[in-house]
């Protein structure tokens, strides 16, 4: 029976997916390409007190303002959720100088956070291999995240960081790494703050999906049909490489008044000789 993915990896598991090792993702997180993360259960009725930077909505703003929301703010995920007090929140925003989003007072929080990689960045982290943060981020893929409307989720509620009242130490034990990281790292890695200013995150059905010869076969007949509608010459139908690497072809001219680059012969050649000029019967 085939077994699920995995949604996480302690480090010593994901170093042996990597096939390398710990101080290696160590290091990883500490340049900022690699995120790692934590997990946290944070109840203020038992005692903990954490606050929310989240941004909101025009529409929850006024809501908020106005005092209609008597609702918690939530945010769930498959990795975490959050539950702040929208009444806490409401008055934060009238005791607020101007329209700014102030942190909300977090009732529950748990599940899967990130570090925050500027809090790893000085030397002596790889070599304790712990950390004292004083906050904690969504997963990076979850920075662009767009809920379905039928979640419990409060629509226009986005958190960003969680804020401790007081440091905490994370250590070597506490630390993991999601599936996305994983196969990011494994792919080349890509830095945190590319994906937090709007870059993609690769995927694992991104990286997974291939190109099928239909595909390719298709393209290239396209291609084809482009240079003979173009260029009905018969040397360019029965010898394209010889054609397109002539320096006085018309394709070539056509090109250099254009100030286009045109692929080698070679390499065209390579990309058409499987397909055929799709004629219509």
């Amino acid at each position: 029976m085939a077994l699920p993915l995995r949604k996480y990896y302690p480090l010593s598991k994901a170093a042996l997916e990597l096939n390398c090792g710990v101080d290696d993702l160590l290091h990883f997180a500490a340049i900022g390409v690699l995120q790692l993360c934590v997990h946290i259960n944070i109840k203020r009725d038992k005692g903990d007190t954490a606050y929310v930077s989240a941004s909101l909505s025009d529409d929850l703003f006024e809501q908020l303002n106005c005092g209609w929301n008597e609702r918690g703010l939530t945010y769930i995920t498959d990795m975490n959720n959050i539950e702040e007090s929208s009444s806490y929140r409401s008055f934060m925003l009238h005791e607020a100088d101007d329209n700014d989003d102030p942190d909300g007072l977090i009732e529950n929080a748990r599940g899967w956070f990130g570090i925050n990689h500027t809090e790893l960045s000085s030397p002596e982290f790889e070599i304790t291999q712990a950390a004292n943060v004083v906050s904690l981020t969504m997963l990076r893929e979850h920075f662009n995240l767009k809920h379905d409307k039928n979640t419990p989720n409060t629509e226009g509620y986005s958190p960003s960081i969680i804020f401790f009242d007081r440091e905490r130490l994370f250590s070597i034990d506490d630390f993991a790494i999601t599936r996305s990281e994983l196969e990011l790292l494994r792919n080349g890695g890509m830095p945190i703050l590319n994906s937090m200013f709007g870059n993609e995150l690769i995927t694992q059905e991104k990286i997974s999906k291939k190109v099928g010869m239909k595909t390719i076969n298709s393209q290239g007949a396209f291609i084809k049909s482009l240079l003979y509608l173009m260029y009905s010459d018969q040397d360019m139908l029965d010898s394209r490489r010889k054609f397109i690497d002539d320096p006085e072809s018309e394709i070539v001219k056509d090109f250099d008044s254009k100030r286009l680059k045109l692929p080698a012969g070679k390499t065209i050649e390579a990309w058409l000789k499987t397909c055929d000029l799709p004629i219509r019967d």
